[in-house]
């Protein structure tokens, strides 16, 4: 496994952050070149071989503010025609407790991945920022947990939570790359913001790919250098 470096960390906080909808100002500062060369070198890192080239291609420059906004007002807004937000809840079961109507339901929120995430963090006297009170198993969340983890070198915490709350990137990543699709064939857009979403979508799924390949050898590997 590659080490989890410094800046590797630094990269998955990034991702998190861009995930949770940035200001101006925030996003500005993130795409300064030497804010963002972290990731880069993350992508770089991780993105080794033909079949991530173009993912690798597209974390390499920050993308233009006009297609960041664009894409964070269509994607990462409930109830926009092509919204694919990042809740682990959204993509599993509802509950593994067996009866009722909702518990073999998907798309729901404050599942049972919620419920432990929400155990987690007030064991640990971590306060939810209000706008996730509905989603503590937010990507955003999560990503800033397992540097947290990792930070504090709790490496078996870090492999669990792993193990618990990643295991849907796989299949957000395909539905982005669908949504991507859909975006650039949606005729009642501008021919701009067509292409601005279809490029920002991608862009999004690139940062998805990299978490869940980082996380995904963290996760198989037996220790954390």
């Amino acid at each position: 496994m590659k080490p989890i470096a410094a800046e590797c960390l630094e990269a998955l906080s990034m991702c998190a952050v861009l995930f949770s909808r940035v200001e101006r100002c925030e996003y500005f500062e993130l795409s300064d070149g030497s804010v963002w060369e972290s990731l880069a070198k993350t992508a770089l890192a991780y993105f080794d071989d033909v079949e991530h080239r173009d993912e690798c291609a597209r974390l390499a420059v920050p993308p233009a503010l006009p297609v960041i906004e664009t894409t964070q007002n269509n994607l990462l807004v409930s109830g926009m025609p092509l919204a694919a937000l990042p809740v682990e809840s959204l993509y599993k079961q509802w509950s593994a407790q067996k009866g009722g109507d909702l518990a073999a339901s998907k798309g729901l929120y404050l599942g049972d991945s919620a419920q432990h995430m929400a155990a987690l963090y007030k064991s640990l006297e971590i306060e939810v920022p209000d706008e996730f009170a509905a989603m503590p198993d937010h990507l955003s969340l999560l990503l800033e947990f397992m540097v947290l983890l990792l930070e504090q070198g709790n490496d078996e915490a870090a492999r669990q939570l792993a193990a618990d709350h990643f295991d849907w990137l796989d299949g957000y990543c395909e539905l982005l790359a669908e949504r991507a699709r859909d975006a650039a064939n949606v005729e009642a857009y501008a021919k701009e913001k067509r292409r601005d979403l279809e490029e920002g979508i991608l862009f999004y799924r690139a940062l998805a790919l990299l978490a869940a390949i980082v996380i995904g050898q963290l996760h198989c590997s037996d220790r954390v250098e």
